[in-house]
């Protein structure tokens, strides 16, 4: 009897936009490099941002709203 091809299972790398092996090593190495390490810095970057704009933004639309109150 001949065995099942089975592929083998593969893990998405959310701030590379890649799939790698599913497996230790090939996270590891993955998690290691200068193109992943890149990608986090970037997305961490652009969630301080995004928190920067909203507060900024709420804080001009309180004032607004105590202007308009007043």
């Amino acid at each position: 009897m001949s065995e099942r091809w089975v592929s083998n299972k593969k893990y998405y790398c959310s701030y590379c936009k890649i799939y790698i092996q599913d497996n230790k090593a090939s996270r590891n190495i993955h998690e290691g490099g200068k193109k992943h390490k890149e990608a986090v810095e970037m997305f961490l970057r652009d969630v301080h941002r995004r928190s920067e704009n909203k507060s900024k933004q709420d804080q001009e639309t309180r004032a607004m709203l105590e202007r308009i109150e007043q």
